[in-house]
């Protein structure tokens, strides 16, 4: 792995949402001085709707100098109970003073290459690194975002963003989201990893095992900070 080593928070079940709604606020406190804007990637899944639920609640932060971006999102409309969206949406962005304008969306009702063609239309004018925080889970086998593993494109698409196929035990299997490069290109990056069934990869990524260091979720990192939290196992 290239970029920032990676850190490991280990936060109790009663601990987890309130501290980690606190790494994302000191992110966006800290993007927001140096450079008057906070560009930040979410999540969808389970493990980030209680953190965003945590982290609308809190008072203080400059949602007006926010801008969102979505990790990757399942090809369904965004209404739809399995789109990411609609759940942050819920958990967040619906809670929070924030510019409808500064919230873009991948489009999963569309064409999957016409919604990552579209982002790629508004990653490509953003400056490098494109983001400052990203926030992303791991799946118990080793995939993170929409990034699978055995699909070669995680380590060789150029682009911004793509499409892509999940396994056929998902529900959902047509999705699009970033690519590792777009991913890899924020200042930090923040792995959720919670749940029993996740334990084995995240040892075998954290503990350095060579099989598991091409998984998709051991090779995403910030190119300041790569931090993993963590449930105790």
């Amino acid at each position: 792995m290239t970029g920032a080593a990676r850190e490991v928070l280990t936060l109790e079940a009663a601990a987890f949402a309130d501290r980690t709604a606190r790494v994302i606020e000191d992110a966006i406190q800290t993007a927001v001085a140096a450079r008057g804007v906070c560009r930040i990637v979410l999540a969808g899944g389970r493990t980030p709707a209680h953190v965003y639920r945590v982290l609308a609640a809190r008072d203080g932060i400059p949602w007006n100098q926010v801008e969102v971006f979505i990790g990757d999102e399942r090809c369904v409309p965004p209404t739809h109970v399995d789109s990411n969206f609609r759940m942050i949406a819920d958990t967040l962005l619906d809670r929070v003073p924030i510019p409808a304008a500064q919230i873009h969306r991948l489009r999963g009702e569309v064409d999957g290459e016409m919604a990552a063609d579209e982002y790629q239309s508004l990653l490509d004018p953003l400056p490098e690194p494109k983001f400052d925080f990203v926030l992303t889970g791991i799946g118990a086998d080793g995939h993170t975002a929409s990034l699978f593993p055995g699909d070669a494109r995680v380590t060789t698409e150029t682009a911004w963003a793509m499409t892509a196929i999940s396994p056929p035990e998902f529900a959902v299997r047509e999705r699009v989201g970033l690519s590792m490069r777009a991913l890899c290109s924020s200042r930090v990056v923040c792995v959720l990893c919670t749940g029993a069934e996740k334990h084995p990869v995240r040892t075998a990524i954290l503990s350095g095992e060579a099989r598991a260091q091409s998984l998709p979720a051991a090779l995403i990192h910030g190119t300041e900070r790569t931090l993993w939290i963590v449930d105790p196992l």
